[in-house]
């Protein structure tokens, strides 16, 4: 079985709309002066994004960078978008409400072989589920040598070592799971789910940590075949 590899990105800005295209009627609560429309990306604009998850030049907005980027992260690991004919293809937005910029994200030519549709036919593709196990928590004790002063108590742990949480195939946080965490994790269980892996871990298997400075935790996270 060959190793995984990642696979660099082009990204190009189908359209920017309007926010006339959204609305029927100007929005309110929008100052007279705001633009109609994005001003930082222009339609027909292309970026790459190399392997490693880089864009090649600057992005000019980090507000739509963001929002790409879990989707950058599934498809340069591997992953297939569900209702995708072909792996290596797929359309996404950023969340601006009232001047959206669509995109579009293909692999390069270069990798048409992995991007060819499936020999047998069939189109689109399923998530699978996941098994996320929490490895390791630690404690401010644990990372600094004199705490960080702070505006109140903190409050009961909300994850414990060698707890596991399931994710099935409709990819909703799983019950109890905290939300900041599962937020951190996001890109990775896109990831997964959609059939991508990470070079440098087992296939189907990935180690992520949550963001949080004071109490981080460290997760395991693992394809399934099915759910238990």
């Amino acid at each position: 079985m060959n190793a995984p590899k990642n696979h660099p990105i082009k990204v190009t800005v189908l359209r920017t709309m309007k926010t006339a295209d959204v609305f029927d009627q100007p929005v309110r609560e929008q100052v007279s002066h705001a633009p109609d429309r994005c001003a930082r990306l222009r339609e027909g604009q292309t970026f790459i994004i190399d392997e490693n998850g880089e864009c090649v030049g600057d992005f000019p907005c980090n507000w739509a960078w963001n929002d790409l980027f879990p989707v950058v992260t599934a498809m340069r690991t591997g992953g297939h978008f569900v209702m995708k004919k072909r792996r290596g293809i797929q359309y996404s937005c950023c969340t601006d409400g009232t001047m959206p910029v669509i995109f579009k994200l293909e692999y390069l030519p270069d990798d048409a072989q992995d991007a060819a549709p499936s020999s047998d036919g069939a189109e689109g593709n399923v998530r699978v589920p996941l098994k996320i196990t929490v490895m390791k928590t630690m404690t401010p004790a644990d990372i600094y040598e004199r705490a960080p002063e702070t505006t109140s108590a903190r409050p009961a742990p909300e994850l414990r070592e060698g707890q596991a949480f399931l994710v099935g195939q409709n990819g909703r946080r799983p019950e109890n799971f905290p939300n900041a965490a599962w937020h951190d994790l996001n890109r990775y269980v896109l990831s997964l789910q959609l059939g991508g892996n990470f070079p440098g871990f087992q296939e189907g298997t990935v180690y992520a940590c949550s963001t949080d400075g004071m109490y981080p935790a460290f997760f395991r996270l693992e394809r399934l075949p099915s759910l238990p």
